[in-house]
């Protein structure tokens, strides 16, 4: 029996991954992205260019896969009992990433994205199209308690809870307090989910 050979070469080397990630996201850190090189990104990873070039075709994915990999979050099983404790809950989780070294990194892109239209179209590609399922479960337990309408626009208002959070995070830079949190369940997201 003639062995068996591959016509791609050898296969990828994870660690390399890693390591190529790594520094991108280190120095997306240090410098912000708009400083941030592939020449840059191999020395620090210890490998060649080419390395680079041959897992991602320029910066802008380079980048934008590792915030895929940033933005992707396990959180504990919420059930308070209620719609409103569960949404304070879940939002809460969310400002701790926002305020964290990941949500810095989103924050930082985000900006730059203005700047940069190819960045800025690769990040729209890379949304995520699924609902998260923590949200999910959250909103079919309010169902079943009869707690939301079968009107509420759930995209709009998971599109309108992150800008208003992202805004007070990164731009005024006003405290995301426990108070605030449960003013936006009170005041916005429980309205607007009951009618």
């Amino acid at each position: 029996m003639c062995p068996v050979v591959s016509l791609i070469g050898r296969p990828r080397d994870a660690a390399r991954d890693l390591a190529i990630q790594s520094a991108a996201v280190s120095l997306m850190q240090e410098v912000g992205y708009d400083r941030v090189t592939i020449e840059e990104v191999a020395h620090r990873a210890k490998v060649s260019k080419a390395t680079v070039y041959r897992r991602w075709k320029n910066k802008q994915e380079l980048i934008t896969d590792v915030v895929k990999i940033h933005s992707k979050h396990e959180f504990p099983t919420i059930d308070s009992g209620s719609l409103r404790g569960d949404l304070i809950e879940l939002i809460s989780a969310h400002v701790h990433i926002l305020k964290g070294p990941d949500g810095s990194l989103m924050m930082g892109l985000i900006s730059s994205a203005q700047r940069d239209p190819q960045l800025s179209q690769l990040m729209m590609n890379c949304k995520p199209q699924e609902v998260d399922p923590q949200a999910l479960a959250i909103i079919n337990r309010a169902k079943k308690r009869k707690e939301i309408s079968g009107n509420a626009n759930m995209e709009i208002l998971g599109e309108a809870v992150g800008a208003i959070l992202i805004h007070r995070i990164a731009i005024t830079h006003l405290p995301v307090s426990r108070k605030f949190i449960e003013s936006l369940v009170d005041d916005l997201l429980i309205p607007a989910l009951s009618k």
